[in-house]
């Protein structure tokens, strides 16, 4: 066995070195890559961490737009488009665009990469949304067409052209129906939403409705649309018209089934084909209809952290009112946390208590230290102090990046009792750890 005094030196050997590993790990350790919100860098509600990539993230859920009916309502960009692909763009200001291509997961998640950025930058960014109209929205929009006054006025007139074919009459029909369908999408998305221009959205819709299969609804409708109107007035006088759209008509079918069906009689087939003709020209269209479109989002001027530092040195200087001196110090500054060499506004969405902890913590400090010499002009030998040896212990505000306030105790020996004393003291100095060549001494590995 080890003698008690090696045992306790080879002990207190091995704690120095776990405090020794444990200070370099926390020190020298790099922290992951994080994920900066979407909706947070839009708000403004984040500040960006400089020296290492992350990925801005979100979901198309929470991406909301105005309402073209309703500007003061927000929907949310699911409700128009189904995003496929996400571009990204930013500028750092004084330097030349950066374009990233992100990823978009089928559930609407998406993510974008991010360089490492130069700290206390302002960085605007730019995002394209790219996808398509869902079907959903397209068949909204079919179905105000089909209670549009356009396609109310030239509805007879296409479904007589439309019963044998599609006659050049009843393309053209099928046209002027395409050009007022478009009017309806472009009235009905959000400003921001962009339609791909490479083919008119008319053309598109208009190539769309000549197919042979979706024209055929169209015109079956007109003549199913004869039959269940006849069906119903027979059956309860009155109660629709020529006038009544195919949307008002599908209602009014639905109840009639609704009625016979409960009261377990057969629907005829004049209601049941009106139905499933109209149900299937909506279903059919919106999925045979692909409309890119894209929507661009920008956040301007976000704020990227300045150098991050644990601790300071400052060279200042301090008055003691009780032996009315004025004396040259150096002092260390230990803060409570990494904090950035320009002091950081409050954290963005922070209110009350935390918002004022927050601006606080970057600006307040324990400083100790000691005196260099003085400098009040007063000999030593007329000096109340034994030395030059004063210690200080005190708290500092920072002013800015440069400039501290220190305000505490000046620890010394009283030249005539020979016995330690303390006494307030406060003054200014200069932080010389925010010099660009000294300040990685103390700063935030990265």
């Amino acid at each position: 066995m080890l003698p008690g005094r090696m045992r306790g030196r080879v002990g207190l050997s091995f704690v120095c070195r776990a405090i020794f590993a444990i200070l370099v790990t926390c020190l020298c350790a790099r922290s992951l890559p994080a994920a900066v919100d979407y909706l947070k860098l839009k708000q403004n509600l984040v500040r960006l961490e400089y020296g290492e990539a992350f990925s801005i993230t979100g979901k198309a859920a929470d991406i909301r737009l105005p309402s073209p009916k309703e500007p003061a309502v927000q929907r949310p960009i699911t409700e128009f488009m189904k995003l496929s692909g996400v571009e990204l763009k930013y500028q750092i200001s004084g330097l030349p665009p950066v374009s990233k291509t992100g990823v978009v997961q089928p559930d609407g998640a998406f993510s974008a990469p991010v360089d490492r950025l130069p700290e206390n930058a302002q960085v605007t960014f730019t995002f394209v949304f790219n996808g398509e109209l869902t079907p959903a929205f397209v068949s909204q929009q079919l179905q105000e067409l089909l209670t549009a006054q356009a396609f109310q006025d030239s509805v007879r007139s296409f479904f007589d052209a439309a019963r044998g074919g599609v006659s050049d009459v009843a393309r053209l029909k099928l046209r002027e129906f395409a050009t007022e369908l478009a009017g309806i999408i472009r009235k009905q998305l959000p400003a921001d939403v962009k339609v791909d221009d490479t083919k008119s959205l008319a053309d598109l819709l208009a190539e769309k409705m000549a197919d042979e299969q979706i024209a055929a609804h169209f015109a079956n409708l007109g003549v199913r649309r004869d039959n269940a109107i006849h069906e119903l007035n027979r059956r309860k006088p009155e109660l629709v018209s020529e006038k009544t759209s195919p949307s008002e008509l599908r209602g009014a079918v639905e109840k009639q089934v609704d009625s016979l069906t409960a009261a377990k009689q057969e629907p005829p087939p004049s209601l049941t084909q009106f139905a499933e003709t109209y149900d299937n020209l909506l279903k059919l269209f919106p999925q045979q209809v692909r409309v890119a479109s894209s929507f661009t989002s920008t956040a301007e001027n976000v704020g990227v952290k300045d150098f991050e530092k644990y601790a300071g040195v400052d060279i200042g200087t301090i008055y003691i009112p009780r032996v009315q001196e004025l004396r040259a110090f150096f002092t260390v500054n230990i803060y409570l946390g990494a904090v950035e060499d320009t002091p950081a506004p409050p954290e963005p969405g922070a209110t009350g208590g935390a918002k004022f902890w927050s601006g606080l913590r970057q600006r307040l400090s324990l400083s100790v230290g000691m005196s260099l010499r003085d400098i009040s002009g007063r000999s030593q030998e007329r000096s109340q102090l034994l030395s030059n040896n004063a210690f200080l212990g005190a708290a500092g505000f920072r002013l800015n990046k440069y400039f501290r306030i220190t305000a505490g105790d000046a620890i010394m020996r009283d030249k005539a009792t020979n016995k330690l004393v303390h006494a307030f003291c406060l003054g200014p100095s200069i932080d010389v750890s925010a010099i660009q060549n000294l300040r990685i001494l103390f700063g935030k590995v990265k």
